[in-house]
């Protein structure tokens, strides 16, 4: 059985539920009062760029999605100096659930297949 915080996700998660295939034209964050700029020139959170976005996926088909089942002792913090950099896991996971595979996956997965078929 899988744990609660995957069941919530694969309900709850337009990508993951199945209901969306791309993501939003538009993202949350252009309207969110918590990512606005304001128009004070001299404000400290604009000019640390909040509320400033990367490049956005807007539109863009959903990637593949997998659970990982990890011991939680298996995450290590990676940093440089004080700035954190993500995490190190330094075993494979002890489980891997493939929760949606994205149609340019499933077509190469279907290609793969057939040229193997092929070599037989």
């Amino acid at each position: 059985m899988a744990p609660k915080i995957i069941q919530y996700s694969e309900q709850a998660c337009p990508m993951l539920n199945g209901t969306a295939e791309t993501y939003r034209e538009g993202g949350v964050s252009r309207s969110h009062p918590a990512l606005r700029t304001c128009a004070d020139p001299d404000c400290r959170r604009c000019a640390a760029g909040f509320g400033q976005r990367g490049p956005e996926r807007t539109a863009s088909a959903a990637p593949d999605w997998d659970a990982w089942m990890l011991p939680l002792d298996a995450y290590q913090l990676r940093r440089d100096g004080r700035k954190i950099l993500g995490i190190s896991l330094d075993l494979a996971p002890l489980r891997i659930r493939r929760i949606l595979v994205s149609p340019e996956r499933e077509s190469a997965l279907r290609m793969i297949a057939a040229l193997a078929d092929l070599g037989r």
